[in-house]
């Protein structure tokens, strides 16, 4: 973890209610995006931005398989997945989405790191 100076859970101490509240849509609309890629650049132990600097993606995300077709909404076999690939339609293989218990995981630890953060200082 970054020292407690540069700490970026110490650098806005709003930001943990700020990430909680952008399910409020006016909210989101102002702010969407210099406080993402912030965000973004801030928390690497959560997003990965490609090298192009134009995608980012969660890190526990990555860690599934790309065997979700969704158009369907739903993983298909490794046969199927070179079967639409061959078709042109690899662009419509994803990750598996999250599930609730994937999401809530990285919401804990930020979380954490933001109370050790602010025990810290």
């Amino acid at each position: 973890m970054a020292d407690r100076v540069s700490s970026p859970y110490l650098k806005n101490p709003q930001r943990l209610e700020e990430l909680c509240r952008l399910g409020e849509s006016n909210f989101r609309r102002q702010r969407k995006g210099e406080f993402w890629k912030n965000i973004f650049l801030d928390h690497p132990e959560f997003f990965r931005i490609n090298s192009s600097e134009k995608a980012v993606s969660l890190v526990l995300r990555r860690t599934y398989q790309k065997r979700y077709y969704v158009d369907i909404e739903k993983t298909v076999t490794k046969e199927e997945c070179d079967r639409l690939k061959a078709e042109g339609k690899g662009d419509r293989i994803s990750r598996t989405p999250l599930s609730n218990q994937d999401i809530q995981m990285p919401i804990n630890t930020a979380i954490n790191l933001h109370s050790r953060a602010l025990e810290g200082k």
